[in-house]
């Protein structure tokens, strides 16, 4: 399971050892899931324990996590207000188990 890629040639193991570095604790990567959108298809994610706010791109590690999948029909502010409730709603699907 280890060689699942993501983007920019890394691969799965590659992630999982530096949060390790980064986290101080053991890590055991049993399911990997990767999703990707195009077109005006938006995808929002969480996961808990939560990654860290800010990063754009980031590989969402967790026990739990959720992916809810949305368009965005208005102006670039509207898209990032969009991202935060998906994020949000996200949240709540996650809080739910």
């Amino acid at each position: 399971m280890g060689s699942v890629p993501l983007s920019d040639s890394r691969f799965l193991k590659d992630e999982v050892a530096v949060s390790i570095g980064e986290i101080g604790e053991n890590i055991l990567a049993r399911r990997a899931v990767t999703v990707q959108s195009s077109g005006p298809i938006m995808l929002a994610g969480y996961t808990h324990p939560a990654a860290a706010d800010g990063e754009k791109e980031v590989v969402q590690l967790g026990r739990f996590g959720a992916v809810v999948a949305y368009t965005v029909k208005e102006s670039k502010r509207a898209e990032k207000v969009s991202a935060e409730i998906g994020r949000q709603l996200c949240q709540h699907i996650v809080g739910e188990y």
